[in-house]
């Protein structure tokens, strides 16, 4: 018999190959050159800006000045500023300079994740974190004198501190604008303003500058500063006799903004400094902490204090 034949397979068709898999879309970079003018209220930020310079080929001239001061030279400057981007500072000042008109906007995919509190409407500010406010204490005075280690705000209008107390004018600081106004929603228009008459009268001057009250705490020309509290701040405590101080009765807190002049010679580095830079996250009410209250100024100017 013969024997039946082998049954004939049919060969596999060939594996398709896989198609190659996408590359991610690369970020496009705008083409940057020139220099880009930064205001920031601290000088600690150029390496931040050094840092983009590298990356961008961008030169970055950077000067410190406080927020109030920011926007009275804006406003000055009638539409034609002579920098490019606002780097920190109290987020009423930002505020204020939206509402002139004096701010770009700035629109990018990652601004329509940010919540609505975090942000003006029109993208002309964003808030970058949150500055808070303590004191800075010079212990080798405090020992001199036989004063007590101040842990309270109210601990402040005791008759020991008289004279020996800096704070920049929140006339000229948002820090301190939104740090009063703070103490005031705390404490209601009528205590609060009873509280710093008697702050007041021991307080030795209020310089313009917001770095102003650590820099005579350190120099051992005044027990007790004021003053916004970062790294900056703590670090103090390794090289000098000092104390950084957060308030027992209250901390202030104070958003603190970035934006990008209206009309500004680099407007293009300095949007995208603020799209590629700033990293966002949740946060609270952009005026809570007391930032953008009306009625500040025309009490302080009843009261006569001098700011």
């Amino acid at each position: 018999a013969e024997t039946p034949a082998a049954p004939v397979e049919t060969p596999a068709a060939p594996a398709t190959p896989a198609a190659p898999a996408e590359k991610p879309a690369e970020e496009t970079k705008p083409e940057l050159s020139g220099t880009m003018s930064v205001i920031a209220t601290n000088e600690s930020y150029m390496q931040l800006f050094d840092k983009f310079a590298a990356e961008t080929g961008v030169k970055v001239e950077l000067l410190s000045m406080s927020s109030g001061d920011v926007l009275s030279k804006l406003r000055a400057e009638g539409g034609t500023p002579s920098a490019d981007l606002w780097f920190g500072g109290g987020i009423d000042s930002f505020m204020s300079a939206a509402n002139d008109g004096l701010l770009e906007s700035v629109e990018f995919e990652a601004a329509n994740e940010i919540e609505s509190q975090f942000k003006d409407a029109e993208n002309r500010w964003f808030s970058k974190g949150l500055t808070i406010v303590g004191f800075l204490v010079n212990n080798t005075l405090l020992a001199e004198n036989n004063m007590e280690m101040p842990t309270t705000w109210e601990a402040l209008t005791d008759e020991q501190y008289k004279g020996e107390i800096v704070m920049s004018s929140p006339a000229i600081s948002g820090t301190n604008y939104g740090c009063v106004n703070s103490i005031l929603q705390t404490k209601g228009d009528e205590e609060g303003w009873k509280y710093f008459e008697a702050f007041n009268e021991n307080v030795a001057y209020y310089p313009r500058r917001g770095s102003d009250p650590k820099n005579k705490v350190i120099a051992d020309e005044i027990t007790v500063g004021i003053t916004f509290i970062d790294n900056t701040i703590t670090v103090l405590t390794e090289d000098y006799e000092v104390t950084v101080v957060y308030p027992e009765d209250g901390i202030p807190w104070i958003p603190d903004g970035v934006a990008v002049f209206k009309n500004a010679a680099n407007v293009e580095a300095a949007k995208y400094f603020v799209e590629s830079k700033i990293i966002y996250g949740p946060a609270k009410a952009a005026n809570a902490g007391g930032v953008a209250t009306s009625g500040l100024e025309m009490s302080q100017n009843s009261l006569r204090l001098s700011w």
